[in-house]
């Protein structure tokens, strides 16, 4: 399907994810509503869902590995690197999420970010 291709933000009015990050803030008010996409290159799979909801008391090591999770079965052999949407650094996995969300959140409300690889020897 050409359309995963598109990223959330092409999938979704402003509107429309505003309200989606309105509505995981009700429902969940300690957690950090964020939206993880594969970068252009990245060779791993797509996400089911890019949208992924994390303690905001979680370090971004606790995202890692739920990541690694998700794509389990194709990242057995290389290391995964997440970065910032917005400015396309690294996400330090140190960080606490929620001062990742306040410091890196997007006008609608939502924490972009992605996920690239790289192959490993051995």
């Amino acid at each position: 399907m050409q359309f995963q291709n598109l990223s959330y933000k092409d999938n979704n009015s402003f509107e429309e994810r505003k309200e989606k990050f309105q509505i995981y803030q009700q429902k969940h008010p300690t957690k950090i509503p964020l939206i993880i996409e594969r970068h252009p290159k990245c060779t791993l799979k797509l996400l089911d869902r890019p949208e992924v909801l994390i303690d905001e008391t979680q370090k971004g090591t606790k995202l890692l590995q739920i990541l690694q999770e998700k794509l389990q079965e194709n990242s057995k052999n290389c290391s995964i690197f997440i970065f910032y949407t917005n400015t396309n650094t690294q996400f330090p996995l140190e960080s606490q999420m929620k001062e990742a969300a306040q410091n890196h959140k997007d006008e609608d409300g939502f924490l972009y970010l992605t996920y690239n690889n790289q192959e490993t020897l051995g």
